[in-house]
């Protein structure tokens, strides 16, 4: 399945994580462990460029790390790292698309559960 070039998952770790103690726990997955199966994605929303970057003729990129809960909805995420204003509103434009994905969950033993994955978003004007 070919992916748009507005985003990529990329699925390394840092030691740079609000969600490593979590992960470590092993009470949440992290893309790539072993035995892992991926999520599947059903549904990807575009993110609407940001009024305030369009005005600016601003471009730049948000890497986000995400939970994905094993009832299909979305917990805690963070902003690692980001090539752009904060203000210029691309993560919150890259979280409002997000939120409108529709995935199957993780399984880790046949049974759904939480994953931390990475989210790269790329905005271009064109």
């Amino acid at each position: 399945m070919l992916f748009p070039l507005w985003f990529w998952l990329i699925w390394f770790q840092t030691d740079a994580t609000i969600l490593r103690d979590l992960t470590e726990s092993g009470r949440i997955r992290r893309v790539g462990d072993p035995g892992l199966f991926l999520p599947v994605f059903h549904e990807r929303v575009q993110p609407d460029y940001p009024p305030q970057a369009q005005n600016s003729k601003a471009e730049g990129f948000v890497v986000l790390e995400i939970v994905l809960k094993a009832d299909g909805t979305i917990g805690d995420y963070q902003v690692l790292h980001r090539f752009a204003d904060p203000s210029l509103g691309f993560e919150q434009a890259t979280m409002d698309a997000f939120r409108q994905w529709k995935w199957s969950p993780a399984e880790w033993e046949g049974q759904p559960v939480d994953c931390v994955f990475r989210l790269k978003m790329d905005f271009q004007l064109e």
